[in-house]
């Protein structure tokens, strides 16, 4: 496998790693609805559930 094969594969799985992170966090956090907040109130340790 060349190296550019290898950098396509890795973007590739790197965005399913990401999304996968994403939903993980949103099933921690009940208050959280992926159409009324911003992904970015997912780090908001204000309003994030207590481990």
């Amino acid at each position: 496998m060349g190296g550019i094969e290898r950098l396509r594969y890795s973007g590739i799985i790197a965005g399913l790693v990401y999304w996968l992170f994403v939903a993980w966090s949103i099933s921690r956090n009940r208050w959280f609805s992926f159409f009324q907040n911003a992904l970015s109130n997912l780090g908001d340790p204000a309003k994030a559930s207590s481990p």
